[in-house]
This record gives C-alpha cells, structure tokens and sequence, in this order.
C-alpha cells in the first residue's frame, strides 16, 4: 500500500499525541482511508468497518484515545455500508475518544449524529450532556 500506509501510520502517531488539537486532522484521516480503500482495489468494506471498530475499542481502552478516534473515523469513511445503529455506535464511541481528548465541540457533534441515528438509544444523548 506505499505512501498511503506510511501516510496512515503518520497521522496514527499524530493524533495520538495530538491531545486537544486531533479534531483537526480527522479530515485528513479520511481523505487517507479513501486512498488506502482505493489502493486495495475496493476490498471488503465490511470487514474493514468490523476492524476499525474492533482496534478502536481496544485503543480506547488502552487509553490511545487520540488512536481510538483514528480508527473510528476510518470506520466512519464506510458509513454508507453500515446500517443506522452501526453508525451510531461508531459515532458515539469516537466522540467518547473526543470528550477524553478535550474535544468538547467534536465530541457534541458525534452524539447529536449518533443520536439522531438511532433515536431509541439514550447513550449519545449522554455523551452529548457530558460533552456540553
């Protein structure tokens, strides 16, 4: 995969130590996960999702939260194959990873998406209160 793994592994190590200002590269982590999907020639897009989700949590839970949000925005670059509620424990597991950066703003933003795509599930709506 080249350039766009490297490119990857760079913003990785970014936003891990990135603290209060990693919300700024979240664009370029999706601009860098269309380019590695593209140079894999499409692959499974599903199986992709599964483990970016999968090494988000685990990095979240090692307290990499700036890597969590990595992984959950690469994740997110997908939505378009997740069903609704997928997509709202992405988006609220990221903005979990942003409130623990400091990210007040990003993470409200999450929780409001998250909410609003599965309105039955009170944990974004939480995570809105507490990122308020």
């Amino acid at each position: 995969l080249g350039l766009a793994a490297e490119a990857s592994a760079s913003l990785e190590q970014g936003l891990h130590r990135a603290g209060d200002a990693a919300g700024h590269f979240l664009p370029l982590v999706a601009e860098c996960e269309a380019a590695l999907y593209a140079d894999a020639r499409g692959g499974d897009a599903l199986q992709r999702i599964r483990q970016f989700r999968t090494d988000g949590n685990v990095a979240f839970k090692a307290d990499c939260h700036g890597r969590a949000a990595f992984y959950f925005t690469r994740a997110l670059y997908h939505r378009s194959m997740m069903e609704a509620h997928e997509e709202a424990i992405v988006l609220s597991n990221r903005s979990a990873a942003m409130l623990k950066l400091g990210l007040g703003r990003e993470a409200l933003a999450d929780a409001l998406a998250a909410a609003s795509k599965s309105e039955r599930w009170s944990k974004p709506m939480i995570r809105a209160g507490q990122a308020a």
